[in-house]
């Protein structure tokens, strides 16, 4: 998943390729998801430059994401909410 979500969809995105607010409107939640389940082990690499574009994506996403009305307003999931979006995932 985090390949995916570098390249090609962050790597697309970064390019202009895909227009950000669509890349928003159809990945957010997953984007969002596996960005807090994975953000301590994306950052531990020793390699700093692995996931940039998933990195980049992320921040995107959560900007667009934090304008919008009615949203949680919620950029890193935890807790219950994390929990939550892992069981929906392995459903």
């Amino acid at each position: 998943m985090l390949d995916f979500f570098d390249s090609p969809l962050g790597n697309l995105t970064d390019k202009g390729y895909l227009d950000e607010r669509l890349v928003y409107d159809f990945f957010f939640e997953w984007i969002r998801g596996y960005w807090s389940a994975c953000q301590e082990y994306i950052e531990s690499q020793s390699d700093k430059t692995k996931w940039n574009n998933f990195a980049a994506l992320y921040k995107t996403v959560v900007e667009i994401h934090m304008h919008e009305p009615g949203s949680d307003k919620k950029a890193v999931l935890t807790g219950d909410d994390l929990r939550e979006f892992l069981e929906w995932e392995l459903e």
